[in-house]
């Protein structure tokens, strides 16, 4: 475990996300992460793949040809950086440091930073690259066993239920 970190491209293309001129911002930092560690990489597009394959050449990077069920990569991965939030999200809440990169404040991302879960949301790309480097070197520092934290919070599955019933009870 631990041997591979997951970089999460950007979700370029919203209309929520900044403009840039290039598919994707992050190949700098996956390119110098690629250095020092394999890097499973999960573009959004055909043009950051297209751009990642022109623009990289290293045996450390793997890209995912197709979605794929990632929270058993992400429990091993040393750290998982996103241009988003919600696999950072996931992830830490395995016990994954994760970083953010998006570029805005995200309510659920602030929450779990104040739980004490291994997420950091780091707008920054140099100190993202610096933090993900430190995290590399050594993963059991910034890693955490979730499992009193998990306990701590409500099953989302007895709120959702709850609030069904409460709406079939009050529509019949």
């Amino acid at each position: 475990p631990f041997q591979y970190c997951i970089v999460r491209l950007e979700e370029s293309k919203a209309a929520y996300y900044p403009k840039i001129n290039k598919p994707t911002v992050l190949g700098n930092l996956i390119r110098k992460l690629a250095s020092v560690s394999k890097v499973l990489v999960y573009p959004r597009y055909r043009e950051q793949v297209e751009f990642l394959h022109r623009n990289i050449d290293s045996p450390n990077v793997i890209m995912s040809p197709d979605p794929t069920i990632t929270q058993h990569l992400e429990y091993y991965a040393s750290v998982v950086i996103t241009g988003g939030s919600s696999m950072a999200q996931e992830s830490c809440l395995l016990g994954t440091p994760s970083i953010v990169l998006f570029p805005y404040r995200i309510d659920v991302t602030d929450w779990l930073i104040s739980k004490g879960l291994p997420i950091f949301h780091i707008t920054d790309l140099d100190k993202a690259l610096n933090l993900a480097m430190s995290i590399i070197k050594n993963p059991d520092r910034y890693r955490i066993n979730v499992r009193d934290i998990i306990k701590e919070m409500d099953d989302p599955l007895v709120l959702i239920e709850e609030i069904i019933s409460r709406y079939v009870t009050e529509s019949q």
